[in-house]
């Protein structure tokens, strides 16, 4: 596959017990896409993701992405990420620039370090699942407001509430 190919089209692959199902779709730039889901062929957003600007969701759960490249926060409708179960071990510095998202699935990313700064910018964002993010140490400074919002609509949702605890001390001390 060369990378001509990955500019215009994209594999997306469904694992059902033994079975893999791979279609193949060419993305349009002017057709307004609603959903995008379940890419799980490739280790990296191709660069021609970044051109749907009326992506609402995206799935890349249970993948082998390594990374996201702040070309990705361009996608200004997108409400809905789900990264579970990923090797992705940062965010891009951008990532705050994602206004309208609003539910975020951070879960069993296991390499996750850290969150960019940015990302106390994530206004819209209403559900944080960071369930087994286990290298995921502490927040940036930023994310204090954000929080403590989230955690007052999720209070149930103790890794938030002991990376907050973590963020409040530090804080203190400063």
């Amino acid at each position: 596959m060369d990378d001509i190919t990955l500019k215009s089209n994209i594999f997306i692959a469904s694992v059902f017990g033994s079975h893999i199902y791979i279609k193949l779709y060419f993305i349009d730039p002017y057709k307004d896409y609603k959903e995008y889901h379940e890419l799980q062929s490739l280790k990296n957003l191709p660069d021609s993701l970044c051109n749907l600007s009326s992506l609402q969701k995206l799935n890349w759960s249970s993948t082998e992405l390594k990374s996201l490249e702040d070309s990705f926060c361009t996608l200004s409708s997108l409400q809905t990420l789900n990264l579970s179960y990923t090797p992705l071990k940062s965010l891009p510095k951008k990532f705050g620039e994602l206004s309208s998202l609003v539910t975020l699935d951070l879960s069993y990313n296991r390499n996750l370090e850290s969150l960019p700064y940015s990302f106390g910018s994530l206004s819209s964002l209403q559900t944080l699942n960071l369930l087994l993010t286990t290298n995921l140490t502490s927040l940036p400074d930023s994310c204090l407001d954000l929080a403590t919002s989230l955690l007052k609509s999720d209070p149930e949702n103790k890794v938030l509430g002991d990376l907050l605890d973590s963020l409040k001390k530090r804080k203190k001390l400063m």
